[in-house]
């Protein structure tokens, strides 16, 4: 099975507002990352200091990378017609992807997989809480394609953890 898990950085949370700075791609066959995509997004903006703080993304850094449509227009060639998994996709990634003419059919959230696999969590599903818990990494980096091995690497823990459960 072959699958995408996708995770892209943005200038602030409003869905309706943000743009996108940078975007990451894994694509997944057989339980093995096969392939991946990043980029930096010129978005034709000034980063907010909270998101130049966060990811270290810089204004300078964005300025030498390709606008918005050419990196949408990659990324649409990336994804093809594989399902695409994302961390809080369905309230965050997907609406974004789907403002900027990314649209995707099949589409997973694997933070309802979380929810699935760890109902009771007292800590939450947040990929820093995970993370923590599950892998033991401390630090979340806030880049696209570093933020997607770290999703992948979540997703198999939380399978192999469904998969003990089933037995």
């Amino acid at each position: 099975m072959k699958y995408i898990i996708l995770d892209i950085e943005t200038t602030g949370l409003d869905v309706q507002q943000s743009s996108i700075i940078e975007v990451g791609a894994l694509l997944v066959e057989d339980g093995n990352i096969k392939d991946t995509y990043s980029s930096l997004v010129n978005f034709g903006g000034k980063l907010p200091d909270t998101i130049r703080r966060i990811t270290g993304i810089t204004d300078e850094m964005l300025s030498e990378a390709p606008k918005t449509t050419e990196v949408v227009a990659r990324l649409k060639e990336f994804i093809s017609k594989y399902p695409v998994v994302a961390h809080n996709g369905y309230s965050f990634d997907f609406p974004i992807l789907d403002r900027c003419g990314i649209s995707v059919n099949e589409k997973y959230d694997s933070m309802e997989l979380a929810f699935f696999i760890l109902p009771t969590n007292v800590n939450g599903h947040s990929v820093s809480v995970l993370a923590q818990q599950l892998l033991n990494i401390a630090d979340v980096p806030h880049r696209a394609l570093e933020d997607c091995r770290l999703e992948f690497k979540i997703i198999k823990k939380l399978l192999e953890i469904y998969a003990k459960k089933s037995k």
